[in-house]
């Protein structure tokens, strides 16, 4: 939540800057409901029809009622559907052993291009990347919680204005037709396309205005094309400085030399970047060919990602608060290298 509250101050002093004085200055907080920026026409559009509607006719009370409620159904519902699936990675996570290599002081950059990984390891790296990205896409629904549930007391108190019924339910309506936190993913045919448009943009913005605009303002018109390219590099350096910074942090500093530890996450997003002009350069492929060869290299790489995580340790609390853990028992039968012997 740090590391979400950070990017959207870089968005929040960016937009306070280019404020007119004089005009209405938006809150903090609702910088961090503005994940995609980068694709802003179905909230645009939304929100021109709302206002359309609005100068046409009031939104009735009934209306914003029943939308409050709607809303709030559609978050049970959600919450309904993501507890037996958090309950089913997170065991998983929690109560199968690590892959043997996380044990040894040869970390797995010695071994991605020397020796074979065990299928069984990367069965296991990829169900623990899979259950970390799920845990970002709990930020919609916690958003969706909060709007809602505010909408739903708001829109039963009378001493509240309609003036500020109809403001909260339009940006709750505006939240809700924002683009998805995660743009269907497994239909990526580029590396580019999989982390420009369809992977979480929480810190698109930010990365923008601290490294990509920079670095292309550099080169100038003359040399527009190497501004891009080397601005690209930048993003995901930043992006991996970022993550290093806050594995340091849990690790500590007086243990940066650990095996598997400090840069490699770095490392990571380095070798996305050069995929990232690869295949943006590169010609077009039919799509189930475009498709392998993603997602082959993506989860190739992905352990440099969470292997350090699984050297401190993060992967045996994980847990969503407030949720049962009803399959902890039951996922043990699918561990790859067996149960852990120990578990919480």
């Amino acid at each position: 939540m740090a590391v979400v509250m950070t990017s959207g101050m870089f968005i929040y002093v960016h937009n306070r800057r280019q404020t007119p004085e004089g005009e209405e200055l938006h809150p903090f907080y609702e910088i961090l409901a503005k994940w995609n920026q980068a694709a802003p026409n179905q909230v645009e559009s939304v929100t021109n029809t709302e206002d359309k509607k609005t100068k046409k006719e009031e939104i009735p009370l009934s209306k914003i009622r029943s939308d409050a409620l709607k809303f709030l159904l559609r978050a049970v519902v959600y919450t309904i559907i993501y507890i037996p699936v958090f309950s089913t990675m997170d065991g998983f996570v929690r109560t199968c052993q690590e892959p043997p290599e996380t044990f040894t002081n040869t970390p797995y950059l010695h071994q991605i291009f020397r020796t074979s990984i065990p299928l069984a390891s990367i069965f296991y790296y990829i169900w623990l990347g899979v259950t970390f990205t799920l845990h970002i896409a709990l930020i919609p629904l916690l958003h969706l919680w909060a709007h809602s549930v505010q909408l739903c007391i708001v829109a039963w108190m009378p001493s509240v204005s309609h003036k500020t019924l109809r403001k909260l339910h339009k940006e709750l309506v505006n939240f809700v037709a924002q683009p998805p936190l995660f743009d269907k993913p497994w239909l990526t045919r580029s590396v580019y396309d999989l982390w420009s448009c369809r992977w979480h943009q929480i810190f698109r913005p930010g990365f923008h205005q601290i490294a990509y605009n920079p670095i292309r303002r550099l080169f100038g018109k003359k040399h527009r094309i190497l501004g891009r390219l080397i601005g690209t590099i930048a993003v995901f350096a930043c992006s991996g400085a970022m993550h290093d910074y806050i594995m340091l942090s849990m690790l500590g500093y007086s243990n940066w030399r650990a095996p598997g530890m400090l840069g490699y996450q770095t490392l990571f997003f380095f070798l996305q970047s050069l995929a990232t002009i690869v295949s943006a350069m590169s010609p077009k492929l039919p799509p189930w060919l475009a498709r392998t060869l993603t997602w082959v290299w993506v989860l190739y790489t992905a352990p440099l990602f969470v292997e350090p995580y699984i050297r401190i340790g993060l992967h045996k609390y994980v847990q969503v608060p407030g949720f049962p853990k009803i399959m902890d028992g039951t996922i043990r039968s699918i561990c790859p290298y067996g149960p852990r012997k120990y578990f919480h």
